[in-house]
This record gives structure tokens, C-alpha cells and sequence, in this order.
């Protein structure tokens, strides 16, 4: 997710795990003054990629503990903030715009189980987007009624989470 604050704009993983949302107990990823009365946090954006992560945690573990024994504390944990950035760089968005659609709709409907109705609006809309893209691509003809469907069921999802939100 990319957020908005104090006009930074920083992104925020969501873990996905067996098709279910991971989410951390959330406080802001902006670097926010505490001092100051708190600042909107606006939701920019919220895009599924999925990473290829491989940690060799033998390897890790022994160039951490060499390291623990030569660094302060401070330089150590950001060192392993390195490390990870590093190992998540391998990041594998969806070119097929209905893998989109079927991951969009998959974690909007996780969210509508935990009614964060506006994150669940924002995917599916993000959904009917791919199934748009879809439509300017495809040349199955039966396609074409099935994608109107789909999104026509969006539009109805969309309809209701904004009935039960409100």
C-alpha cells in the first residue's frame, strides 16, 4: 500500500499468506512528528506484487553474528533492514491483467471479512481495471460477456460497500 502524510509518500507490505491478509498491528510507516497533533494518513495507492524471497539463514545468521561483535546495536539493525530490502528486490508483477483481477478480487474479499470496506473498494476498483485491460486485449469473443459480467458484479460489491460503510 502507498501512503500520503505530511506530503511524504512511503510504501507499506501487506503480507498475502495462503490467500489471507497478514497485517501487522499498523502504526503509520511516515516518520511522523509525535510532538504534533496527528497527521491524515491518506491511502495513495495499493498495488499486489508478489517477491521472490530466498534467505540462506545459516549464511545470514553467521555474517550477523560477525558483524554483532564489531557494530553497535543501531548499525547492526540497520544492517539487517539492508539485507532485507536487498533479498525483496526481485519483485514479480502480474502481467496477465485477469492474475490481477483474480489476486485484486482474492484480498478484497479478505477485506471486506474484516470490513476495511475502503481498501476492499480500492482493489476492486483496481480489479475492473485489469478486466478493462483485458477486454482492449483479448479476441475470444465469450470473453467479452463474461468480463461485462464480472464487472458488473464489481460495480454491485461496490454498490453495497458503500451502503455498509456509510
Amino acid at each position: 500500500m502507498t501512503f500520503e502524510a505530511e506530503g511524504k509518500v512511503e510504501t507499506f507490505l501487506v503480507s498475502v499468506i495462503n490467500d489471507a491478509v497478514v497485517v501487522p498491528p499498523f502504526s503509520s510507516p511516515l516518520k511522523v512528528n509525535r510532538h504534533r497533533a496527528p497527521t491524515a494518513i491518506k491511502v495513495v495507492g495499493i498495488e499486489l506484487v508478489r517477491f521472490m524471497l530466498r534467505l540462506r539463514t545459516r549464511k545470514i545468521v553467521a555474517a550477523l553474528e560477525t558483524l554483532r561483535t564489531t557494530m553497535s546495536q543501531a548499525a547492526l539493525f540497520q544492517t539487517a533492514e539492508y539485507l532485507l530490502a536487498e533479498c525483496l528486490r526481485h519483485e514479480v508483477r502480474s502481467a496477465e491483467p485477469l492474475d490481477r483481477a483474480s489476486d485484486c478480487f482474492m484480498l478484497a474479499n479478505d477485506l471486506v471479512g474484516r470490513k476495511n470496506y475502503p481498501l476492499a473498494a480500492l482493489l476492486l476498483d483496481n480489479a475492473a481495471t485489469a478486466l478493462d485491460k483485458y477486454l482492449n486485449s483479448t479476441q475470444v469473443p465469450g470473453h467479452f460477456a463474461i468480463v461485462h459480467s464480472m464487472k458488473g458484479e464489481i460495480r454491485s460489491l461496490l454498490g453495497k460497500i458503500a451502503q455498509t460503510a456509510a
